[in-house]
């Protein structure tokens, strides 16, 4: 490899990790990325929600398939939807498909992680580890940020 082909490749490498640290922080094991990881503030015992976003730059899907966190009793994915006469609710699911070369975005209103039985406060400015389980890419741990709204 020329000296210039190195040194652009390494100036991409340096822009990339510099784009994702702008996004938040980012976790990643063979081959998804999780990045903007937070949670909603709660009360030592109470419960609360988590969201972020996995993307999958592979060429196969991979499944999230658990979720687990030592500062909650349990941690569940879940999924909020609407019917057709505009009642709303959530329930558990097994599993969430991200996509070859796509990505999943957990937020407020679909799928998200419920978390009950937190074991401490969780106030703005702190955080809490999550543990997540994917088919193929296996475990990835991030740290999601305690924030408002």
């Amino acid at each position: 490899m020329s000296s210039r082909r190195a040194a652009v490749l390494v100036s991409v490498l340096i822009a990339l990790v510099l784009a994702l640290g702008a996004c938040g922080s980012a976790s990643s094991s063979g081959g998804v990325i999780v990045t903007g990881a937070w949670v909603r503030p709660a009360p030592a015992g109470g419960e609360t929600a988590a969201y972020f976003t996995v993307s999958n730059p592979g060429s196969r899907d991979d499944v999230l398939v658990g979720v687990s966190t030592p500062d909650a009793q349990t941690a569940g994915l879940h999924k909020t939807s609407t019917d057709a006469s505009g009642m709303t609710g959530m329930a558990h699911t097994d599993s969430i498909t991200i996509p070859a070369g796509g990505s999943v975005e957990l937020k407020a209103g679909g799928y998200h992680v419920m978390l009950t039985g937190v074991t401490k406060d969780l106030v703005v400015g702190g955080s809490i580890g999550l543990v997540l389980t994917f088919e193929q890419a296996g475990v990835v741990r991030t740290t999601a940020e305690v924030k408002g709204g």
